[in-house]
């Protein structure tokens, strides 16, 4: 299970931080190819970076696209 993690709001993104989820996941199937059956974190009632449920969607399917096969 791979979580990109909430970042502190007093600390900023470092080089090599992961700005999302499926970016991490992208970088696993670029170093390890299909040798990880990779899950995410999906927040089916909302998120503190956004309520939408309909972009919690989108980003949930950017999930799938990258690789994540499980939530």
């Amino acid at each position: 299970m791979l979580l990109r993690g909430d970042y502190p709001v007093d600390r900023e993104l470092e080089v090599g931080d992961f700005s999302y989820a499926r970016d991490l996941i992208n970088y696993i199937h670029e170093k390890k190819g299909d040798k990880f059956s990779i899950g995410a974190a999906y927040y089916v009632e909302g998120h503190r970076e956004t309520n939408d449920l309909l972009d919690l969607f989108h980003l949930k399917r950017k999930k799938v696209n990258a690789g994540s096969r499980f939530f």
